[in-house]
């Protein structure tokens, strides 16, 4: 008996419209061909951390062992609107968080909970002002779930 293989992949390749401009990148030798040999598990990190659709342009950009996420219009670099404001352990805290995150050991409301507190502490108006840290109504606790 074959096994079927799981395949993480990116959401718009399989025609969700999740891009930055609400659109979708459907390719169907993925779906078609390829869809025939693997199960698919559609992910789209911009679309589940809360980012809206459509959405400014992003992309990682930097070193490989510590990328920043810019907007590809403005150059922004979102991470370095704290690189000054937190000490290095506090930096190191809040990167462990996130990464903790994106291995399936904590909630999102861990990571987002931890930058809330420092953007309120270092007052960064810009950053309290972002969507992404605050999608939704926290009494609907969409983000308490591993």
């Amino acid at each position: 008996m074959k096994k079927t293989i799981r395949l993480g992949i990116s959401a718009c390749l399989l025609g969700s419209k999740v891009r930055f401009d609400g659109g979708h990148k459907w390719d169907r030798f993925i779906t078609d061909t390829l869809g025939k040999y693997v199960e698919y598990r559609p992910v789209c990190p911009e679309a589940e951390c809360g980012l809206g659709i459509p959405r400014e342009p992003m992309r990682l950009a930097g070193e490989p062992d510590s990328p920043r996420l810019t907007t590809v219009h403005t150059g922004e670099d979102h991470m370095g609107c704290l690189k000054n404001q937190l000490s290095p352990e506090e930096r190191k805290e809040l990167l462990e968080a996130v990464d903790s995150y994106r291995q399936g050991r904590v909630p999102m409301i861990v990571p987002i909970t931890l930058l809330n507190h420092y953007v309120r502490r270092c007052d960064l108006p810009y950053l309290r002002e972002q969507y992404y840290l605050y999608p939704h109504p926290i009494e609907l606790q969409l983000r308490n779930h591993v």
